[in-house]
């Protein structure tokens, strides 16, 4: 399963970007390194073609957790990027 809840059917998505700027979409079984915010938006369309999450993308919560050491503008690119594309986006820091 793609997604870590999946509650009132919105599929919650973790991806966290580490303080040398890497994306990595985060799963309940593994994780891996998705190469900037085009791999996002390709792997996000990739799994809603293959039917692993709704065609709606407001039924896709897209969680964003951010190491406190993140570069900025690499954060708001992702967070422009994934809001521009129509998913509810929401950052959380990493203690």
């Amino acid at each position: 399963s793609p997604s870590l809840a999946s509650m009132d059917n919105v599929y919650t998505i973790l991806i966290s970007i580490d303080d040398e700027g890497r994306y990595k979409w985060i799963t309940e079984f593994n994780e891996f390194l998705l190469e900037g915010v085009d791999a996002i938006m390709r792997e996000l369309h990739h799994q809603q073609d293959l039917g692993l999450l709704p065609k709606e993308n407001d039924k896709i919560k897209v969680l964003l957790q951010i190491d406190r050491n993140a570069q900025w503008h690499i954060v708001a690119k992702a967070v422009f990027s994934i809001k521009e594309a129509g998913f509810p986006i929401s950052p959380v820091y990493s203690p």
